[in-house]
């Protein structure tokens, strides 16, 4: 049977999933956290790149 994508979320109420929501603060650690790791990561590829040779 055939439905329009309007038909089905008019069927689906409240959420669809049974994961429970983070709370703001745990969300905004993990963002910090990451954005530090990530700095740290770039920093260490920037180290392991070495010189530019452009002798090809």
């Amino acid at each position: 049977m055939w439905c329009s994508d309007d038909s089905v979320v008019s069927l689906i109420r409240g959420r669809i999933t049974n994961f429970e929501l983070w709370p703001a603060i745990t969300v905004e650690q993990a963002y910090e956290r990451l954005g530090k790791e990530w700095d740290q990561l770039e920093e260490i590829a920037i180290v392991a790149q070495g010189v530019p040779d452009f002798r090809d």
